[in-house]
């Protein structure tokens, strides 16, 4: 069970990642922002395979009685028959085992940004204000203030790269890319298997 329920990720996942590259091609074309597909796909890749996952098994309503029970014993004891199959339980356990590293990741990643933001010291640099770090960044972060950081030696780059660098770092604070990195590692967390995400 657990082995079909990732080759259907794995499927669902490259198929909507192929989708949304021919989309996102078709939307540079157009000179249009290719964002949208990605997030779709992200979403489409991670919450359709947990929807069929967890959905509860059912019957068409239109099949005789006795074809129901009958599917009913059948699709009961198939399960049992899987349920004790070690493979499953090995992938379910390597599963876990890769998810939980990965949120120990997340957690120590996260920690760490705390760790720069309550250190960095905060200045204004062409109207913005900013983090300045020993050597982390540029970057954004998806919560707090300051929002972006810089490292300070880049606050003695010529004023033109220098704001340049900084509209960079707010244009991701205004697209929200620091949330969606985060719902992406998020994504990667709970199917760490599953190559298209």
């Amino acid at each position: 069970m657990t082995a079909a329920c990732m080759r259907y990720s794995v499927l669902v996942g490259g198929r909507v990642a192929v989708a949304a590259s021919a989309l996102a091609q078709l939307l540079a074309i157009r000179g249009v922002p290719r964002r949208a597909p990605w997030i779709a796909a992200l979403f489409t890749a991670t919450l359709v395979p947990v929807a069929v996952a967890t959905r509860p098994p059912t019957v068409a309503s239109s099949l005789p009685r006795a074809v129901m029970a009958s599917t009913t014993a059948n699709i009961s004891q198939i399960w049992r028959e899987h349920a004790g199959w070690p493979l499953d339980r090995s992938l379910l356990a390597t599963w876990l085992v890769a998810t939980m590293l990965m949120a120990a990741l997340v957690a120590s990643a996260a920690w760490r940004l705390h760790r720069v933001a309550k250190d960095a010291r905060r200045t204004m640099l062409d109207g913005e204000l900013v983090g300045l770090t020993e050597c982390t960044g540029p970057g954004a972060r998806y919560f707090g203030v300051p929002r972006s950081f810089i490292p300070s030696w880049l606050e003695s780059l010529d004023p033109y790269r220098r704001t340049l660098l900084l509209r960079h770092e707010r244009e991701h604070v205004r697209s929200g890319d620091p949330q969606l990195l985060l719902c992406g590692v998020a994504a990667v967390s709970l199917m760490p298997w599953n190559p298209a995400l």
